[in-house]
């Protein structure tokens, strides 16, 4: 019985043992022994043995050891074919492996295409092609490049037909004929040559391709700061290494981009203003075409508010505040009341007694004081605005309110001083007091009858001496 326990724990340990000491991929090993079924200790690029797939094998995108034999292109088919193109297209349904490259090569060049096909361009005229096209999984941090079985497929280009012109060649109206895809038409010099229509562009292959294809897709703002903005976009493949992208917005602002430039970042804008940006694509003009322009795309934005400072035209409102002054500081003349006695033939000097109306100095300095207060406040509020002290738009409106209030109060009491200078004037005015007291005194001196006169109007002197000497003569007669 002793014997049977210690065989079972001897058996359970050394199960424990080869658990823990499994080797995953990409682990350091010792031998293939240590590492887990789908993996073998072997040389990695880095020197050392891990645990990998073997030499004949990759490493899929589900994580298996999957054999390179099953690397290649299936199906292989002759989509197009011109005097100078091949287009080719296949299937990969068996390729799980999302880095992997398609190398078409044929007479010591090759280019490179994707998962469902290639086109390849500058060929020979009437001519047979075997092309290769085989899977290549680049070298990385663990594996070394991996080649799929090559797979071949012949095409022949067409004939190309000398009688007809090719593209830029001088040609004659109703005489000659271009090429397909080509008409007889002036160019930009007014001369005949075969080109591509008005509704088409020649491109770097060799085609005439629709304008249409020139239409910008998913032009988007984002990143919106109150002086930039981010903006991004896509297109067709245009195959046009001259062509351009024109953003334009503001007053006839624009920039150019590169024609493989999605991402740009427009900066210089203004705080809190509407801006419209429209994108368009622009292939410049040659010597047998004029400027082509796609059709332009909009994209509306606002920027932000500017943190901490205010924009320039919120400045230039706060700071165009006209200073006035309600009331210039006026100054009241005396009014001096004088008391003149009338002479007779034996008249004695009567003496003058003016009497002073008191001067509204009170009330004119309140008025002058307050204009010059409301100019220095003003100017102070306006410094304050131009060098940033106020931070929204809530204290503008608020400092608005303030001049407002403080103009009307000034205005006010201005008003009421007025009216109260002008009833005084009335109350001393000549209607409200006698124009003529007659004083008559009989004095024992002279035996006689003294008539005195006495006059408190505002007459002149000569009129004063006119209407004595009358009284005068009335008085002896």
């Amino acid at each position: 019985m002793m014997l049977t326990e210690l065989l079972l724990i001897f058996v359970l340990v050394d199960s424990i043992q080869t658990t823990v000491s499994v080797k995953y991929h990409g682990d350091v090993c010792s031998d293939s022994t240590s590492c887990d079924v789908n993996t073998s200790c072997v040389l990695s690029v880095d020197k050392k043995t891990r645990c990998l797939c073997s030499d004949d094998e990759y490493r899929s995108d589900n994580h298996q050891c999957v054999y390179i034999n099953t690397l290649l292109v299936q199906n292989v088919r002759t989509v197009k074919a011109t005097w100078n193109i091949v287009q080719l297209s296949w299937s990969t349904r068996y390729v799980n492996y999302k880095e992997a490259k398609f190398n078409v090569s044929y007479e010591d060049t090759y280019t490179l295409g994707d998962e469902s096909g290639v086109t390849i361009y500058n060929l020979k005229s009437c001519t047979l092609y075997t092309f290769t096209i085989q899977v290549i999984l680049f070298k990385n941090q663990l594996y070394k490049a991996r080649y799929g079985p090559p797979v071949t497929h012949i095409a022949q280009t067409l004939l190309k037909q000398d009688s007809k012109k090719s593209h830029g060649e001088q040609c004659t109206k109703g005489v000659d004929s271009c090429q397909t895809e080509l008409l007889c038409v002036q160019n930009r010099n007014q001369e005949d040559r075969c080109l591509c229509d008005t509704n088409h562009y020649w491109n770097d292959h060799n085609e005439c391709i629709s304008k249409s294809t020139l239409t910008i897709k998913n032009f988007t703002a984002k990143n919106i700061s109150s002086t930039s903005v981010k903006l991004s976009w896509s297109i067709d493949p245009l195959h046009k290494s001259s062509a351009q992208f024109k953003v334009g917005y503001g007053d006839g602002d624009f920039k150019l981009f590169h024609w493989d430039v999605m991402v740009a970042t427009i900066d210089r804008l203004k705080p809190k203003t509407v801006y419209s940006f429209s994108i368009k694509v622009e292939i410049p003009a040659d010597n047998n075409y004029n400027l082509t322009e796609g059709l332009p795309s909009i994209c509306l934005i606002q920027t932000t508010s500017n943190t901490g400072t205010y924009p320039n035209n919120i400045m230039l409102k706060t700071a165009s505040v006209a200073h006035r002054t309600i009331l210039s500081t006026t100054t009241l003349s005396t009014t001096t009341l004088s008391t003149t006695a009338l002479r007779s033939k034996n008249t004695k000097s009567v003496d003058e007694t003016p009497r002073h109306v008191p001067r509204s100095t009170t009330l004119v300095t309140l008025i002058s004081r307050g204009s010059e207060l409301f100019q220095a406040k003003t100017v102070s509020i306006t410094t304050a605005v131009e060098h940033g002290e106020f931070k929204d738009s809530d204290s503008i409106s608020l400092i608005i309110f303030l001049l407002v209030t403080v103009s009307l109060s000034l205005l006010l009491v201005t008003s009421i001083v007025i009216n109260i200078i002008l009833m005084y004037k009335r109350r001393k005015s000549p209607r409200h007091t006698r124009n003529r007291q007659n004083v008559y005194h009989t004095t024992n001196e002279s035996h006689q009858e003294t008539h005195q006169y006495f006059d408190t109007t505002h007459l002149n002197q000569s009129h004063y001496d006119e209407v004595t000497d009358l009284a005068i003569k009335h008085y002896i007669n």
